[in-house]
Order: C-alpha cells, then structure tokens, then sequence
C-alpha cells in the first residue's frame, strides 16, 4: 500500500510500507514498555515514603548508582510504568515515567529553570486559543520566548500549542538494512534527502510555533537537549531555536519575510535588562498579543512599566502578580493507640493513651506485601487500598505541611497588551 510522503515539481516520491521500515515516536505512557533510549524515573521508598528520586536515561549496560545500592539499565528496560524491583542493597524502586514537571525539576541544569508552577502560570497568562485546523485564512500562532535557558518554558509553552499541528512524519528506523535503504529511493534521491525535503513542507504547515531565542550558544544547545530529550521529543519539533539577541533576530526576521507587520501572537521575557528590547518588540506584537516579562525582582518590572510610559508604547498593563511555589502537604492515614492496644502498647500514662502512629498510605504496599503475583500488577485501586487489612475502620487521617528544603524558585511576572497605535495617540493627546 503506497502513500504519499512530499511532492515536487518534478513529481511525487512514493514508498511501499515494505520498503521503507518506519519508527513510530514511542514512550511508555499507554501500557508500553520502556526501551533503551527512554528517560524514567526511579522512586526510592523507606518505610513506605518517598525517600529519594532519581532522572535516568536507559542504556544498555549502564548502572545506576546510589546511596541506596546499584541498579542495572538492563533490569529497567522492559518493565511499564509503576512496575517495582530492587536494588543491590535491597531498596525497594518504583519505576515511573516522569511528567513533565518532575522532569523539569530532575534534569541537570547550566541555569536556574523555570519551576513547573511558575511555568505553568506564565502559559495561562498567555491566554493560548489555538486556531482551528484547516483554517488558512488565520495566521498561524507565533510565540517568541527570549531567554531559552534550561528549556522548561519551551516545553510548557510547546506542550500548549502542540495540538494545533497537523501529525509529524514518521521518522526512517536507524536499524534499517543497508539494502533496503539503497530500495527505498526514487530518481537518484535517498530516503534522507525525501525527508528532510517532507520535514521542510511539514513545517511550513504548522499552524502553531515556538521561536525561542537565547544569546548564549551553550543555553540554547542545552536547552535544545532537554526539550528533545522528553518523551523522545515529543513536542520538539513544536520549537525553533535560535542562538541571537532578541531585537538583532526580530530584525533580521522581519527582513526575511520582507514585510513591517506585526507578525507575534504571544511574547515572553525571561532575561535582565528586558526593558532595553521593548521598543523593537511592540513593532513585532499583533494587536492584543500579551507580553509577559518574568523576572526576580519586582523593581525590574518597575522598570519594564517606566520604559512603556516614557516612550509611550503601545503597551497597557493587564496586572503583575508574584509567582509563589505551591506548599506541599502530608496526607497519612493514622490509627490511634487506644484503637490497637495489642499492635501499639502503650506504657505511658493515661494522658499518653490516644498518641497515634502515622501509617502512610504507600506503606500499604511495603516490601513484605509485594509477591511476584503482584509485584508488576501496578498500583491498587482506591477502593482496594482502603479495604486493605492494616486500615482500620476507626483509623483517621492526619493532615499537615511538609518540611520541604528543595529551591523553589519564584519572582514576579508583568503582563501586558499590546494596542492600536491610535488609542495610544489618543490617550497622549489626552494628557497633553
């Protein structure tokens, strides 16, 4: 069964499925399985809490090793989501895949990211409506992000507008025989050549785009292995990368397309002196576009507002808000003494008889409890967690914050809008 891959002027490349053996983008989410190449996460647990978490990319051969024991790649490939093993110490692992914020979080860094809350709160600012598919008479949503950094606002701001863009190609198989590759041809040109050339036609379909910009070449390459290091780039072909000065690349981009026009949906800032870059953004910003600006200082958004004013920009606020970590809490079912005399004796006084003895949810599921019947099944279900044997019918729950020392991060975001030019006349006639 033939299909279409790209067409030219000089006709249509046409491959037989049989020839040209394709590798669908896989990650484990969906029951699969992980496979070398894949990024997990691995959960420590110590008397049934969390104790430690760590980011790993699978290979073959590779070991993990930690305070908790060695663990071997060739023991995780293979396993699905929340499957269980051991390490050579006998810590008990749970292997996850990572979302998104853990692996934000987990990644290693060149720079302080942008933390999964704040993240996600600069996307909502945006306001992203995506536009229909099919339509060609509205212009496709383009975002810049200046300040790639770590990455993890591209790939929150790529994971938006991810499903504006029609499926990607499907990529050649790397483990292709030679023969078949020299088959799979048509006039003299390779497989690769055909897609790179449908790759090049893919994108200039895209309805959506993040152009992410940074002047520091070893940001913009490390943030460019994060993005596609994600679910096996999942959302990276989502991005365009571009190792430049925010005002240097609008110029330069606004010469390519020979036109004046605002041509930016959206605009986020995530840099010092930002303020210095306003002037050449709002010619760039389309009517109603929302400029976020994020910084640690509230004086730098200060800044940011004096800039607009003096030179009168089409610019109005829409508000300016702290970005403050979520405080996590601790969630434990507890069974009082006085409940369970036998299992808790109690030697104190009458004054000590109702302490009670945290017994977290997760340590329902402790290493004696796992058998190899179970061991792989997954998780409990809710209602079965809840009917296990140690939750008593008397037991409570215990609710309070948790110790957490980790770098939260945080810092102030300033949104604005862009407007018509005429209302900015107006509005400086009227001071006037």
């Amino acid at each position: 069964m033939a299909f279409t891959l790209c067409t030219r002027q000089s006709g249509v490349y046409s491959f037989c499925r049989n020839v040209l053996p394709l590798n669908f983008r896989r990650h484990a989410t969906g029951g699969n399985v992980f496979a070398d190449g894949d990024t997990v996460l691995l959960k420590y647990f110590r008397r049934g809490q969390d104790d430690a978490e760590v980011l790993v990319k699978l290979r073959k051969g590779g070991e993990v090793h930690t305070g908790r024991g060695r663990t071997y790649h060739n023991e995780l490939i293979g396993k699905s989501p929340r499957d269980h093993l051991k390490s050579s110490s006998g810590s008990r692992i749970r292997v996850m895949e990572p979302t998104l914020a853990d692996y934000c979080r987990l990644t290693p860094r060149l720079c302080t990211p942008i933390y999964p809350w704040s993240a996600n709160t600069i996307v909502s600012a945006l306001d992203i409506h995506l536009p229909e598919i099919g339509d060609s008479e509205t212009p496709p949503l383009e975002i810049l992000e200046s300040g790639t950094g770590h990455g993890s606002l591209t790939l929150h701001l790529a994971r938006a507008i991810h499903g504006a863009n029609p499926p990607r190609p499907r990529v050649p198989s790397s483990s292709t025989p030679e023969r078949n590759m020299e088959d799979a041809t048509y006039n003299g040109h390779s497989a690769d050549d055909v897609f790179e050339h449908t790759m090049s036609e893919w994108k200039k379909n895209r309805r959506a785009v993040i152009h992410t910009v940074d002047n520091r070449p070893n940001h913009a390459k490390r943030g460019k292995e994060i993005v596609r290091g994600f679910r096996r780039g999942l959302y990276a072909d989502n991005v365009e990368f571009h190792v430049s000065d925010v005002s240097s690349w609008i110029t330069r981009e606004q010469e390519r397309r020979e036109s004046e026009e605002p041509f930016l949906s959206h605009v986020v800032l995530d840099m010092p002196s930002a303020q210095a870059h306003l002037s050449t953004i709002a010619r760039a910003l389309r009517v109603d576009g929302v400029l976020a600006i994020f910084n640690p200082s509230i004086t730098q958004i200060g800044d940011c507002e004096k800039r607009i004013r003096l030179e009168a920009l089409p610019l109005t606020q829409d508000q300016v808000i702290e970005l403050v970590s979520p405080r996590p809490w601790d969630l434990t079912c507890t069974v009082p003494r006085s409940i369970r005399p036998r299992e808790y004796p109690s030697t104190q006084t009458s004054a000590v008889e109702t302490e009670t003895v945290d017994v977290p949810t997760e340590e329902l599921c402790t290493e004696e409890s796992v058998t190899p019947e179970t061991e792989n099944a997954g998780d409990r279900s809710a209602q079965s967690v809840m009917n296990a044997e140690r939750v008593e019918p008397d037991s409570v729950m215990i609710c309070r914050p948790k110790f957490y020392t980790g770098n939260t991060g945080g810092g102030f975001l300033g949104v604005w809008r862009r407007m018509h030019l005429r209302t900015v006349e107006e509005m400086t006639k009227t001071q006037g």
